[in-house]
């Protein structure tokens, strides 16, 4: 989804397709239901917490930072919380009021989403 949204502010027109029949299934499901966006602590410390797969996501963190992801959520209009460990969460305890962010940012940057997109 996020991926999505960028493509769409830097190519225009994008599609994305969910082989669902709703969006971010699997978001939904993070943090026991109420969606560990990021986490606040330092990255070294951070990544340590992923053992050896640590160093391959690296890259992938120093491109989207904790804090540019924090701003992104608040912006639109998301409220957070950080708990122990430096984990963020909405303050709504729920995985919906992020689905529902993006889904929203997604209609508005004209996405064309293609949901229940799975193989025959």
């Amino acid at each position: 989804m996020m991926a999505s949204l960028r493509a769409s502010q830097l190519t225009g027109p994008v599609a994305l397709f969910e082989k669902n029949a709703s969006l971010a299934r699997k978001l939904g499901l993070t943090g026991k239901g109420r969606c560990n966006i990021t986490n606040a602590s330092a990255l070294s410390g951070f990544l340590e917490s992923f053992g050896k797969n640590g160093p391959f996501l690296r890259d992938a963190f120093n491109k989207v930072s904790p804090n540019q992801l924090t701003i992104f959520f608040e912006k639109k209009g998301l409220r957070l919380k950080t708990e122990r460990q430096g984990r963020v969460f909405p303050v709504t305890d729920t995985s919906k009021s992020v689905i529902e962010v993006l889904e929203k940012a997604l209609e508005r940057s004209g996405v064309d989403v293609r949901q229940s997109a799975g193989r025959p």
